[in-house]
């Protein structure tokens, strides 16, 4: 005969038997509910950095453009060409796009980025430090001399510059362009400037009364220039050449040697009347007689862009000028 609590203690034992389970139950629903959290931080921490890149790149986009040349793409910051002390023609290069398709030839792309690198290299030494000294004429040894004769890239970047900038382009990397003054000759010279004139009572009335002289053939004033001195001569436009033309005082020997200042005296030339850059000496055939009614050629080692030129003396000799000429 069963005890009678026998199935008391049965249905404790189920009961405890139910509960085990029901923790094991609760303890593998904790498991999986802690897993599923972790699962789900992990998803929401990948898709954060996912809507962090995708903002990035949206950003990077907008700060980017792509130049696709020949079916090859190149990605530069926007800011290399905007932040950049030579300016590209809008219509060359809209820079408002982030994508754009160029028709130029390869090596005329690898040299303007060249000098567009190196513009926006420049820009930046010069916006963090204003005071910075930059002789930018050393550019001229990041173009080789058989592109700098290339009339093609000449003409190349002359389309791809805005005005101002391509004369800079030019002149800092010594390109072989010349730009004449689109003026009369006799126009071109606005003023003038004389350091220690030559004094002499009989050749006062052969002094030039302004620049203008100095481009008419027919006029026989001159400027007279004693030891030690030095003339600015002011055009009206920026020129850039590699000769020119200038004649001496020649309508009377007895009062003036046409060929004063030949081997001795110094020429200049400068943008804006402060720096000074040394182009020649005056030719010692200066001054002689020849079948060009006195007018030399003085040709130079390059070409010069400036919008001023000087005669310097030095102890030796005296020096003067009637005509001055950019071409014949």
């Amino acid at each position: 005969m069963e005890h009678p609590e026998k199935v008391l203690f049965d249905e404790v034992l189920s009961l405890k038997k139910d509960i085990e389970e029901s923790k094991e139950r609760v303890a593998k629903l904790k498991a999986d509910y802690k897993e599923k959290i972790v699962l789900f931080g992990k998803r929401q921490g990948i898709k954060e950095r996912n809507e962090e890149k995708l903002k990035k790149f949206k950003e990077k986009s907008k700060q980017t453009v792509t130049l696709e040349i020949d079916a090859k793409e190149y990605t530069f910051l926007k800011s290399t060409f905007e932040n950049n002390i030579y300016k590209l023609n809008p219509r060359f290069l809209p820079t408002n796009q982030s994508h754009v398709f160029v028709d130029v030839q390869k090596s005329f792309f690898k040299l303007l980025m060249t000098i567009i690198i190196k513009g926006n290299e420049v820009y930046n030494v010069m916006k963090e430090n204003p005071d910075s000294n930059i002789n930018l004429k050393n550019n001229s040894k990041l173009i080789d001399k058989y592109s700098k004769e290339d009339k093609n890239l000449l003409s190349f970047l002359q389309d791809a510059f805005e005005a101002d900038s391509f004369t800079n382009v030019v002149s800092h990397f010594n390109l072989n362009y010349e730009k004449l003054p689109k003026i009369d000759v006799k126009d071109l010279y606005v003023n003038y400037e004389i350091k220690s004139p030559y004094q002499c009572d009989n050749l006062k009335k052969y002094v030039a009364d302004s620049a203008k002289s100095l481009g008419d053939l027919k006029d026989a004033k001159a400027l007279f220039l004693g030891y030690n001195g030095h003339i600015n001569i002011e055009l009206a436009e920026t020129a850039r050449v590699r000769k020119i033309f200038v004649r001496p005082f020649c309508s009377d020997s007895s009062l003036w040697n046409p060929t004063s200042g030949a081997s001795y005296t110094l020429i200049y030339c400068s943008m804006d009347g402060e720096d000074w850059e040394y182009m020649t000496s005056v030719p010692s055939n200066y001054g002689a007689y020849n079948t060009n009614n006195y007018i030399t050629e003085i040709t130079f080692n390059n070409y010069f862009s400036f919008r001023f030129i000087r005669f310097t003396t030095s102890n030796s000799s005296n020096f003067s000028i009637n005509y001055l000429a950019l071409k014949k």
